[in-house]
């Protein structure tokens, strides 16, 4: 099955499944009606403190250097953008893994909604890990319903729920460690200046070569080094395919995204169609991800018995 292929079987799954589309549609309208988590006073505070912090360091005599880095510190903590962002977007943060999302289209509610503010840091940080978590599993009942699906199996409430859990600690396991390699790149790259093309390149091709891990565990129930390396023998014996169908999937992802962002900016109307198309677009697109893997993996496997089958002759 070709790439274009793989991308109709993943639509063609989804049309016959619309209750595929349910947790991002769920998440989304969650986002976009339900109560925002806001640090504006934490920022407000933190702001505050800096500038008495400034004045007392002029009063004191530090050099202007220190008191303007204050400054600037201060206008970008201002600037960012962090006092008005709802921090309940952080449940999407497993879009990279598949799940569909508009958390970064700016979804302004209606009517003006209930309001949860953070005023300590203390606060911020349980909560924020509380979020991740919640993210995480999030996405692990999204590819776990739709390994079901690719696989042929019935659903099952019972058994999805187990199986869901589990997936999300064997994500858990892997993203860690994807994370902090991507996170050393980029001080690296910080570091290093144009050196660090090098490294970049080398993290591209790791993350290539790691792309069809939450595949390899939610559909085939590999443990968390086993979805890395069925991961990485399929990429490497279908690369330029795999290749194709990522770079496909990101275009198609990023461009539609755009559109999506518009008909958020346009009206409530325009939010619905964007809600409902970027969950039936983005759930076919990583199913079409599910089946490719399902159509390698089977090809991998008839290969290795085709040559066991050869050895013994």
């Amino acid at each position: 099955m070709g790439v274009i292929d793989t991308i109709n079987a993943g639509f063609r799954l989804v049309a016959l499944k619309p209750a595929l589309m349910l947790i991002p549609i769920v998440l989304d309208l969650f986002l976009w009606l339900g109560p925002r988590l806001s640090m504006q006073p934490l920022v407000a505070n933190t702001v505050a403190q800096m500038q008495e912090w400034s004045v007392s360091l002029a009063q004191t005599g530090a050099t202007e250097a220190t008191i303007e880095t204050i400054r600037a510190n201060i206008e970008l903590l201002q600037n960012s953008g962090a006092a008005e962002t709802n921090l309940f977007g952080m449940l999407a943060w497993g879009s990279y893994m598949g799940l569909p999302s508009l958390a970064g289209a700016e979804l302004s509610a209606p009517a003006e909604g209930a309001i949860v503010r953070i005023h300590e840091l203390w606060q911020l940080i349980p909560l924020e890990l509380l979020l991740l978590a919640l993210g995480l599993l999030i996405v692990a009942i999204f590819l776990s319903a739709l390994g079901w699906q690719v696989r042929g199996e019935p659903l099952a409430l019972g058994r999805l729920a187990g199986w869901s859990l589990t997936t999300c600690l064997r994500l858990l396991v892997v993203v860690i460690p994807i994370g902090l390699i991507m996170l050393s790149a980029a001080v690296a790259a910080l570091l290093f200046g144009p050196l660090a093309i090098v490294l970049l390149i080398g993290v591209v091709w790791l993350l290539l070569y790691v792309s069809l891990f939450p595949q390899a565990i939610a559909l085939a129930g590999h443990q968390p080094l086993g979805a890395v390396l069925s991961s990485a023998q399929i990429v490497r014996l279908n690369l330029w395919p795999t290749v194709r169908l990522l770079l496909l999937v990101f275009v198609l992802s990023q461009g539609l995204g755009l559109i999506w962002q518009r008909l958020v900016a346009l009206s409530t109307l325009g939010t619905v169609v964007a809600i409902l198309a970027s969950a039936y677009v983005g759930t076919a697109l990583t199913a079409a991800l599910f089946v490719y893997y399902r159509d390698r993996l089977i090809l991998l496997h008839e290969m290795i018995a085709k040559q066991r089958s050869t050895e013994r002759s």
